[in-house]
């Protein structure tokens, strides 16, 4: 997730949901070699996005 000020770092607030429905428990990193792309709609500057193919 990165820490700040990366331009990577996600605020807490932003996955505090997620992190609760997993109780914490965030074991996989993604990278290239795990990730997948995804079209974004409705976006002006954002066209796709990567996820981990798990998802």
């Amino acid at each position: 997730m990165g820490e700040p000020p990366a331009s990577n770092y996600l605020k807490p607030e932003l996955i505090k949901e997620l992190v609760q429905y997993v109780n914490g428990i965030i074991v996989v990193i993604m990278d290239e070699k795990y990730s997948v792309t995804i079209p974004v709609e409705g976006e002006t500057r954002l066209k796709e996005n990567y996820i981990d193919k798990n998802l």
